[in-house]
């Protein structure tokens, strides 16, 4: 039997800027899934690389801009449940269960 966890969706935004003082701001979504029901400082560090993790491989790099912050604007909790609960339907939970990178785990 495969354990359960919290589950937990984290929307960020990104903030890039360059040497003339031009911004851009991607917004995004990442998951983070702790084993209890809290969010710890660990688990925001963990969030974070999460984001830019989805960031670097999914947003297009500006040049001359480089990541400045990492905003995050809220952290949901969708609930307790095994891995294959929270798949369930999406995708096939071999490939879903290896961890993408927006996943924090």
């Amino acid at each position: 039997m495969t354990s359960k966890s919290h589950f937990w969706l984290v929307s960020a935004q990104v903030v890039t800027g360059n040497k003339k003082g031009h911004e851009n701001r991607n917004s995004m979504n990442a998951l983070l899934n702790t084993e209890k029901g809290v969010v710890t400082r660990n688990d925001l560090a963990r969030a974070q690389r999460a984001v830019l993790g989805r960031f670097t491989t999914s947003c297009p790099q500006i040049p001359g801009h480089e990541i400045t912050d990492v905003f995050m604007m809220g952290i949901s909790h969708l609930g307790e449940m095994t891995q294959e609960e929270f798949h369930a339907g999406f995708n096939d939970v071999a490939t879903a269960t290896a961890e993408p990178a927006n996943q924090a785990g």
